[in-house]
């Protein structure tokens, strides 16, 4: 596995290739997060709309239920409908504030939609609720780093690694 921040220093534009890690660290988190949805799935419909309509259903049929609007922003996420899923887990925050799957879900749509200060402010409420969070504490050294704040960067990325040692596998964490 690679230093965090090690191409952050390389020369050349420096910012285009932190942000660049930036998405491939956060398109990666939220692929390995959302992979519970791939086994729903299989269960289920093979079709990713039918899914998503069912989940919909359901949503309809219990609309204060926070899980099942997160649910329904994972399979959107997976479908590529990034407001539609950020709707669904501000929703599901709005109806469980205690969701820590809800917040940290919308702190990555955020970051994908490069919305750095907004998931900042998310991740930061996740370890509120939750400061054993390795995830997030991964995510936050990831902003921290793309905002060049290398201290802070290395404070959460080692506080991640030492919550959850499988952070350092590639097998776990690509980046």
């Amino acid at each position: 596995m690679r230093k965090p921040g090690s191409l952050l220093s390389r020369p050349g534009n420096r910012h285009s290739s932190s942000r660049s890690i930036f998405r491939r660290i956060a398109t990666s988190a939220l692929v390995l997060v959302l992979a519970g949805g791939f086994v729903v799935m299989a269960a289920g419909p093979a079709n990713l709309d039918d899914a998503i309509r069912q989940q919909q259903a359901r949503v309809a049929e219990r609309p204060s239920d926070a899980g099942s609007l997160t649910d329904l922003g994972n399979l959107l996420v997976l479908a590529g409908d990034l407001t539609a899923a950020e709707e669904a887990y501000r929703q599901a925050v709005a109806i469980a504030p205690d969701l820590v799957s809800a917040h940290y879900n919308l702190a990555l749509v955020l970051m994908q939609t490069d919305r750095q200060k907004e998931a900042l402010k998310t991740l930061e409420a996740v370890l509120e609720l939750d400061p054993q969070h390795a995830w997030s504490h991964y995510q936050m050294g990831t902003l921290m780093a793309t905002q060049r704040n290398r201290n802070q960067a290395v404070r959460h990325y080692a506080e991640a690694f030492r919550l959850d040692r499988s952070l350092t596998s590639p097998k776990i964490n690509p980046h």
